[in-house]
């Protein structure tokens, strides 16, 4: 026998579902002893038919409904628990769903939250990159020749990172920036110095010259002494090699 667990409507074993309101049935066996109850019940109602007065015979009907009152109750009752167990199963079934929709969420939340940070590291990067680069970008310079402190018209470009300026002779070839045709040009060796630009600065570097190579500040009077290691150069300083001056520009 199933049962409708809705409407409480009885069905034989092959419905799968209430023709009222379409709930899945739930099978329902009756208990052994109360279906021998019954039957005990309706044998000894057909004796007693056949033994007894009509008078007889009412008064065990009335106790065989009685029976079946109280098997129905037990039915009824039966029924009843499973209802209220399958509500109970229902209940957790939607508290566990509740929980990895929670549970879900949150983990969807989380790699949210990462991906807005990482989002923002990636700009903080980016932007903090793109500074980098514009500051370290190659600067072109020039040197422009003084003669009694004061500036001439012949001046050499430093369009390269790394520039050799000396005096060319056949016996070490050509440099960078030749300074063989400038006066008092004697006073310059042939690989004198090295300008380089590196992490968007220029500097000066003596590169075993026999006269040196000395740098001024534009706002110091002299110049100082022979630079023995890379000197950073700014816009305005002033550069000698041996006798020979030139004006860094940048």
């Amino acid at each position: 026998m199933k049962t409708c667990p809705s409407c409480g409507k009885k069905f034989t074993d092959d419905k799968k579902f209430c023709n009222l309101d379409g709930t899945a049935l739930i099978l329902f066996n009756i208990p052994e002893e109360i279906e021998l109850s019954r039957q005990t019940a309706s044998e000894k109602h057909l004796k007693d038919n056949g033994d007894n007065s009509a008078v007889d015979a009412g008064s065990k009907v009335n106790c065989d409904i009685i029976n079946n009152n109280e098997t129905d109750n037990k039915i009824n009752s039966n029924i009843d628990n499973s209802i209220n167990n399958n509500a109970d199963n229902r209940d957790r079934y939607d508290k566990h769903i509740d929980n990895d929709n929670i549970n879900s969420q949150s983990a969807i939340n989380d790699d949210s939250n990462k991906d807005i940070f990482s989002g923002i590291l990636s700009k903080d990067t980016f932007f903090t990159d793109k500074n980098a680069a514009a500051v370290n970008k190659f600067k072109p310079a020039k040197i422009t020749l003084k003669n009694d402190n004061i500036l001439t018209n012949q001046f050499f470009d430093l369009n390269s990172e790394s520039m050799i300026i000396g005096r060319f002779d056949q016996s070490t070839g050509n440099v960078d920036i030749d300074l063989s045709k400038i006066p008092n040009a004697e006073h310059i060796s042939r690989k004198h110095a090295k300008f380089t630009f590196k992490n968007g600065k220029w500097s000066i570097e003596d590169i075993n010259s026999t006269n040196g190579v000395f740098v001024k500040a534009d706002n110091i009077s002299e110049f100082s002494s022979r630079i023995t290691e890379p000197a950073e150069l700014k816009n305005g300083y002033q550069i000698s090699f041996g006798d020979i001056i030139f004006l860094f520009n940048v």
